[in-house]
């Protein structure tokens, strides 16, 4: 153990230097921006958390140093923005494809979908992907959406009275069944590998959490050999079985001449949209299809459990309130 510390604090140290040295033009910048209080090499992560109060501290911080705050460590600069008018400076920005370092952590999972590459990949994913995502393709799924929700409420009905309620797992559930339906064009309900699916989809975003606040996990050799790499690693290979096992059972039924184009007075699904373009004789392999497919799922998930947390609090923003004050006495006290 103590050969090991030896070993491992020259490298984190000189990780550092190198990372401050790479990021100097950035940090004139960032120096001036507000943050929360920082230490040597670690920088504003000195504190481990779990996935929940990951959670609530970034809150804290967000109120504290509204609208933009930043954090740091080993000399690599994160920027949070909070204000709307700032993000859509960002996001409307078309130089600003090109993700941070966390990103990294997405890579073995999402390869180079559209959210995490950059460049003629990202542009070449868009133009095929454009079809797929027009501004009237959602009129057609309301029926899903309104079945899927009914089901959402049935379950909630049944354990609404429990003390406290943990929605991901409902919240999954919903988005895996609509997505499945609206953008496969398959139905997932009678699949049981979904319960897989679904486990190693959540253990993913916890794994992404730990190791978010674990700034020696930043270094790929000593995340290599890490027990977290090791979990990470079998819970991808369960989501890319599942996903190309969707895209095996697709091809089965697929037909292109059942897959009207988005001129016409129906849109294709997603991965109809994807299968056409490999048919028509584009360069686009089942990988790059089933990067896509995870993707998509990834994102939805996440702008789905936010938008069901922030209609929650907005309804109920007294509660939220008072359990938040609740739990800041207890954690200050």
């Amino acid at each position: 153990m103590i050969l090991l510390i030896a070993i491992l604090i020259p490298l984190i140290i000189y990780i550092y230097v190198k990372k401050r040295q790479r990021y100097q033009d950035i940090w004139q910048y960032v120096d001036v921006i507000p943050g929360p209080k920082s230490y040597p090499v670690l920088g504003t992560t000195y504190e481990l958390h779990t996935q929940a109060s990951l959670f609530t501290r970034d809150r804290i911080r967000a109120k504290e140093f509204f609208p933009i705050y930043k954090e740091w460590s080993l000399g690599v600069p994160v920027v949070n923005i909070i204000h709307p008018d700032d993000i859509e400076l960002v996001t409307t920005n078309p130089k600003s494809i090109t993700k941070s370092f966390i990103y990294h952590f997405l890579h073995p999972w999402l390869g180079n979908g559209i959210l995490t590459s950059t460049g003629s990949p990202w542009h070449k994913r868009r133009k095929i992907l454009t079809p797929a995502f027009h501004m009237d393709i959602l009129h057609q799924f309301v029926e899903v959406f309104n079945k899927e929700t009914t089901f959402l409420v049935e379950r909630l009905k049944k354990v609404c009275n429990a003390p406290y309620l943990n929605l991901s797992e409902h919240i999954t559930d919903y988005t895996l069944f609509s997505v499945a339906e609206t953008s496969l064009g398959i139905s997932l309900r009678e699949d049981k590998s979904c319960a897989s699916y679904k486990k190693a989809l959540y253990d993913f975003g916890a794994d992404f959490a730990y190791w978010l606040i674990r700034p020696w996990l930043y270094v790929p050799i000593i995340y290599k050999y890490s027990s977290l790499c090791e979990k990470n690693t079998k819970s991808i290979e369960v989501m890319h079985n599942f996903s190309k096992n969707v895209i095996t059972e697709r091809k089965k039924t697929f037909k292109l001449e059942d897959t009207p184009t988005y001129s016409k007075t129906k849109y294709r699904a997603l991965l109809d949209v994807l299968l056409t373009t490999q048919h028509n004789g584009n360069p686009i392999t089942v990988d790059e299809i089933r990067e896509e497919l995870d993707t998509f799922i990834f994102e939805v998930s996440t702008a789905t459990g936010s938008s069901f947390r922030t209609t929650y609090s907005i309804k109920h923003w007294l509660k939220i309130k008072q359990i938040y004050s609740g739990y800041l006495y207890t954690v200050q006290n």
